[in-house]
């Protein structure tokens, strides 16, 4: 205490110090102190901590507040102070020791040295020989001061057994022994933790109930686990001597306890019964540990428990989860953040999700992106790629620890996100609240979330071809297909290959595999004119699509597959234009709302843009919700919509799962997405791109230095409104500057002026305006 009193001086002095270096440089008006020109014309700053948080001391005078610029000196007030904190300290202390036992040992449990507690049952043992009872032998009863003791110390209750008595009935007594010898014999070979444990029982339950003698009969077992107890390393013969002793206090204890009154016995009788069930417990621990003479009855009872064993893990694995709190239909990124929401805000949830694929859920821009551009030879075996950074990222959102067992996830007590992956749910009743699994089980739920993604756009010309076409022919959509295809360069020696579409995906794809494999032949064809033609004007477009020329990627423009033939190991594909010869052939036309699952349950889709109907807060029945790429919802800004991209899944996901919670917003942020599909070609855009809609693109001057054209596209709406910003190689805060003049959905004349809120150019150094005012003034 006193050094935390010094140092709390020690930090205001400081602070006082550099209050007192700091407020000469401050400058602040008359009117920011709230006053008028009365102040001193060196003023206080606005707010200044107070020296300490008492205006008194323990000891002394009331403190003074110093601020000056002497430095620092304790005065007598701050010694009164320490001594007053250690008055005080040594007060508490001395309250301590007088009022508590907090500095007093406890004899018999945590002294240093504790009297053991054989020697304490021996001296009461002592005590009661020296007190028989001169009647016919019979045991005098122990004393009420010896019993309080016995129970103060949490030991067993010790009968006198050193008592001198006459011996009747030998033959019974000898087949008493016989059988409390066996049972000693096992008894005796238990560990020295299982005696503790009986002896901690034992004291338990006298500490709780008293013991009073009784007129029922003891059984033979009694005494010897209270001998085995006291000395657990006797002899057989000492053993035999003190069974007669025994056996004679037994009978003498009969005949006493049959003079005292039957209320007595009454009474005990409910205690006999707890002990008993106890003893034969500690019997039973004891066979179980008995040497070779019980090896049966052990081989019997170990083939007993590992039947017990088997059938409890047969039970467990067949139990299944029959119902659970929130049920997500999908294991994509959509499903994965909405769970991430819901445990967010219902700390104990238990969120079950249920995916087709076999993989953990995972991030899926890099498939055509970072898994190409940064991979090395053992990326398509672990999925890692080196990030910009240096640092070894993988595609997994959690590992494996991360899910519940869906078979544990019912008693957990805090709740947890499941997995089942390669599963398919067929259909849901809503009604019912119960979803049904291609392999005819089931599962009950209380909120519903239907994240089932989009799938592949098919090309029947494909699908419908020769089995050897098939073989070398894919989509390209999950990680499956991305491990194939590396396989099929890696290891197939597969050297041509075309990819088949024009937008976002073929365009990154072709970009991905010419980049990473430069001696690899890679054709695109497109029926469009340029690259990515559903999102770009015209003249980015071209722009594009002469970069990936000039990089190697052979395009066949405005051409289309009309046929498709095996040839030897090759593919033959005859074009609107041409034929082509390829090794294999990758389908990536682009996808489709994967409604399956919620046509079958008679939930409502859209025909326009396709996916599940919902409202503006993702709802799309009662206690069912719909998020990523399989929901139509509901823009306050851009009206109805459908969206197809990594941030969307990510937002709409974390969305539908705060209102499954309870939360009933609506969606309101607007989501981007990147691409890159040709060299110092960066996108970024937000809102609406859509290349039908009326588009103002401003270009920057092409730096030299950098050698990247930027530009900025806007895409306007019927009102003259901007309803879709397009970035390109323009970075920083722009993205979130797009939202805000998208958010305020004003009508545009001048772009020109609207330009200037991006960083097109570069903000001119002072020595760069220098040089230009100098080069205008020569």
């Amino acid at each position: 205490m006193l050094l935390r009193a010094f140092c709390r001086n020690v930090r205001i002095a400081k602070s006082t110090q550099f209050l007192l270096a700091t407020r000469r440089p401050l400058s602040t008006t008359s009117a920011a102190l709230g006053g008028g020109g009365h102040h001193h014309h060196e003023p206080t700053p606005v707010y200044i901590p107070k020296p300490g948080s008492l205006d008194w001391s323990l000891c002394g005078r009331p403190g003074v507040k110093r601020i000056s610029t002497d430095s620092y000196n304790p005065k007598k007030d701050d010694f009164l102070s320490y001594l007053g904190a250690a008055v005080a300290v040594g007060l508490t202390i001395a309250a301590l020791a007088v009022y508590t036992d907090t500095f007093k040992g406890d004899k018999d449990n945590h002294s240093k040295n504790p009297t053991p507690p054989k020697q304490k049952t021996k001296e009461i043992a002592e005590k009661s020989d020296k007190n028989p009872s001169p009647e016919s032998g019979k045991a005098a009863p122990p004393k009420k001061e010896e019993a309080q003791e016995e129970r103060q110390e949490h030991k067993p209750k010790v009968h006198d057994e050193d008592k001198p008595s006459e011996k009747k009935n030998n033959g019974e007594s000898k087949k008493e022994s016989d059988k409390k010898n066996s049972t000693e014999g096992s008894e005796h070979a238990v560990t020295k933790d299982s005696d503790k444990k009986s002896e901690n029982m034992k004291s338990e339950k006298k500490e709780e109930k008293p013991k009073v003698e009784s007129s029922e009969k003891s059984k033979p077992e009694d005494k010897p686990e209270e001998k085995s107890e006291e000395k657990p390393k006797t002899e057989n013969k000492d053993k035999k001597t003190d069974d007669d002793k025994k056996d004679e206090n037994k009978k003498e204890d009969k005949k006493s306890s049959e003079d005292k009154p039957k209320e007595k016995s009454d009474a005990s009788g409910s205690e006999k019964k707890s002990e008993k069930k106890e003893e034969k417990k500690e019997k039973e621990q004891a066979q179980d540990i008995s040497p070779a003479g019980n090896k049966k009855s052990d081989s019997k009872d170990k083939k007993q428990n590992e039947v017990k064993e088997d059938s409890k893990a047969s039970s467990s694995n067949e139990r299944k989860l029959d119902k659970v709190q929130y049920l997500i239909v999908g294991s994509g990124t959509a499903a994965y953040y909405a769970a991430l929401a819901i445990r967010a805000k219902h700390a104990d949830a238990k969120v079950l999700m249920i995916g087709e694929e076999k993989q953990l859920p995972y991030n899926k821009p890099p498939l055509s992106k970072e898994l190409w551009w940064y991979g090395d030879s053992e990326t398509p075996h672990t999925l890692e790629y080196t990030a910009l950074s240096g640092k070894k990222r993988d595609i997994f959102y959690e590992v494996q620890g991360f899910y519940v067992d869906e078979k544990e996830l019912e008693e957990t007590l805090h709740g947890g996100v499941s997995l089942i992956s390669g599963k398919k749910v067929v259909k849901v009743c809503t009604a019912d609240k119960k979803a049904y699994l291609e392999d005819g089980s089931s599962v009950s739920y209380d909120k519903l979330l239907v994240a089932t993604g989009s799938r592949p756009q098919p090309f029947p010309l494909f699908d419908e071809a020769d089995e050897k076409v098939r073989r070398r022919t894919s989509y390209y959509h999950n990680v499956d297909d991305y491990k194939k295809l590396e396989n099929e360069i890696n290891n197939n020696g597969v050297r041509n290959i075309t990819v088949i579409g024009s937008g976002l995906l073929a365009s990154e794809l072709v970009y991905g595999i010419k980049r990473k494999y430069e001696d690899v032949v890679v054709n695109q064809v497109l029926e469009e004119p340029y690259n990515a033609s559903l999102i770009l004007p015209q003249n980015l477009g071209e722009k594009a699509s002469n970069s990936l020329e000039k990089m190697g990627v052979v395009l066949y423009k405005n051409d289309k597959v009309t046929k498709v033939e095996p040839s030897d190991r090759q593919i033959n594909l005859k074009l609107a234009s041409c034929e082509l010869n390829t090794d294999y052939v990758v389908v990536a036309l682009g996808t489709e709302p994967n409604i399956e699952v919620a046509e079958a349950s008679g939930l409502s889709t859209d025909p326009k843009f396709g996916g599940v109907t919902a409202d503006s807060e993702l709802k799309v029945a009662e206690d069912v919700w719909a998020a990523g790429d399989a929901v139509c919802f509901d823009d306050k800004v851009l009206g109805r919509r459908r969206i197809e991209h990594w941030e969307h899944a990510q937002i709409s996901g974390r969305l539908a799962g705060e209102n499954m919670v309870g939360a009933q917003k609506a969606f309101w942020y607007q989501p981007s997405f990147f691409s890159k599909f040709a060299p110092n070609f960066h996108m970024n855009a937000v809102g609406r791109i859509d290349s039908s809609l009326p588009t103002v693109t401003v270009y920057a001057e092409r730096n030299l230095t950098d050698n990247l054209e930027k530009a900025v596209v806007f895409y306007k709406g019927d009102k003259g409104q901007v309803v879709g910003v397009l970035l390109l190689n323009v970075f920083g805060m722009s993205l979130d500057v797009a939202r805000r003049i998208i958010d305020d959905a004003k009508p545009i004349s001048d772009y020109r002026d609207l330009t200037k809120l991006f960083p097109l150019y570069e903000i001119p150094t002072q020595e760069e305006n220098d040089n230009e005012t100098s080069k205008e003034t020569a």
